[in-house]
């Protein structure tokens, strides 16, 4: 019995190799998409935010987060923030009222996570105030 678990696991791990899975992706799916320190901060992201005060929300879990300007383009960029070595995010941004760049109205957060080589994106979407769409007239498009 012995023998044959010790033949699958070397199985498995030749499979593994063959496919290029490390072992850091054989653990993957044990991890959540998002890690809970990032998680439970990403609701305090609000619109109008500076993004002084987004780097603050973060250093409490992750004590070298740095934030700075990230590609930016006329009066809209991204606000990123290094987390650690591992995990960053980008906020959307746009000059807020002191020409100080703020969290754009229509909130929109990445979260990098650099060894798996993922990027989630969040974006805020409020389907009960959508105009309503109706579905074409018969013989009005024909």
């Amino acid at each position: 019995m012995l023998d044959i678990v010790i033949r699958t696991s070397r199985l498995f791990l030749v499979s593994g190799v063959l496919l290029g899975l490390t072992p850091k992706a054989l653990q993957a799916a044990d991890e959540p998409l998002i890690p809970s320190a990032i998680n439970e901060r990403l609701p305090k992201i609000v619109a109008g935010m500076p993004y002084s005060e987004i780097e603050k929300v973060f250093s409490s879990a992750y004590a070298k987060a740095k934030a700075r300007l990230g590609l930016w383009s006329g009066q809209t960029g991204y606000i990123d923030v290094q987390l650690d070595e591992r995990y960053s995010i980008s906020v959307a941004a746009q000059n807020g009222p002191k020409d100080e760049p703020v969290v754009h109205k229509d909130v929109l957060i990445y979260v990098y996570d650099h060894d798996r080589k993922h990027r989630v994106e969040i974006k805020t979407y409020d389907w009960g105030n959508q105009p309503e769409q109706r579905a074409p007239e018969k013989g009005k498009n024909d």
